[in-house]
């Protein structure tokens, strides 16, 4: 009976770590873009997005930060959250809050440049505008 439920649990861990991997796999463009949706992540964005946002709000990211927005979700979001999280990404941008002084520390070239910034804004405000 222990040797059964051993088996069971080692199953399920691998089926969840194949899993993962699987998702993970996934291309991240694909989850973000929707066709005919303007509320799809442009390539120029998401490059961005890969340098600098992507290792905490993505599949496999820190648990609180994809708990707040998650990218890997984006396609599935309803067009006013995807409204009011654009809109929020901007906000925390222009702040300074975004990315964290603490991953700044360990990763000194995911700092925007006010080109990246200004280019994410605009394309917040095109999905803050099609609510």
């Amino acid at each position: 009976m222990k040797m059964s439920l051993l088996a069971v649990g080692i199953s399920l861990v691998a089926l969840v770590i194949t899993g993962s991997a699987v998702q993970r796999d996934k291309p991240l463009s694909a989850m973000l873009e929707a066709p005919g949706d303007s509320a799809s992540v442009p390539q120029e964005i998401l490059r961005i997005m890969e340098n600098s946002c992507l290792t905490c709000h993505a599949q496999g990211g820190k648990p609180l930060a994809i708990g707040k927005l998650n990218f890997s979700e984006w396609d599935g979001y309803s067009p006013s959250k995807k409204a009011k999280k654009a809109g929020a990404i901007c906000s925390e941008l222009t702040k300074g809050t975004m990315p964290p002084r603490s991953f700044i520390k360990s990763n000194p070239g995911s700092v925007l440049t006010r080109e990246q910034l200004d280019s994410i804004c605009r394309w917040t405000e095109t999905v803050a505008g099609d609510k």
